[in-house]
C-alpha cells in the first residue's frame, strides 16, 4: 500500500521528499491507530476472560455445595437403611410379640368371660 500511495503522490506531481513524509506519516497513523484498536480489543478480551472465570468459579462453588448435599443426604438415605436393618427385624419381632400377646390376652379373657357366663 506505501508504494502504491507514493507513487500516486509523485504521479500527482508532489515533490519526492513530501511524498515520502505523507506516506511516512499515514504508516504511523495507520500503525497506531492499529496498535490502539488491537489493545482496545485485548482490553475487552482481558474483562471477558475475568467475567468468565468468576462465573466458572461460581459454578464450580455451586457444584461443590450441590455436591456436597447430595452426599449429606446419601449418608442420610443408608443410615436410615443402615437403622432399619439393623433395628427392624427386632421392630417387627416386637410387634409380632405384642399382637401374639394381644390375641393370647383376648383369648384368656374370651375364655374367662365365657366361663363365668356359663356358670
Amino acid at each position: 500500500m506505501q508504494v502504491e500511495l507514493y507513487r500516486a503522490l509523485i504521479a500527482a506531481n508532489i515533490p519526492e521528499d513530501t511524498a515520502m513524509s505523507l506516506v511516512g506519516k499515514l504508516s504511523e497513523h495507520v500503525e497506531q491507530t492499529a496498535s490502539s484498536s488491537t489493545e482496545s480489543i485485548r482490553q475487552e478480551v482481558r474483562q471477558l476472560s475475568m467475567k468468565m472465570d468468576m462465573q466458572y468459579k461460581s459454578l464450580d462453588e455451586r457444584i461443590e455445595s450441590g455436591a456436597r448435599d447430595l452426599k449429606t443426604q446419601i449418608n442420610l438415605v443408608l443410615e436410615n437403611d443402615k437403622y432399619r436393618d439393623q433395628y427392624g427385624d427386632r421392630r417387627s419381632q416386637l410387634m409380632r410379640w405384642i399382637v401374639s400377646t394381644l390375641l393370647a390376652a383376648t383369648t384368656v379373657i374370651a375364655a374367662v368371660l365365657g366361663a363365668q357366663h356359663f356358670h
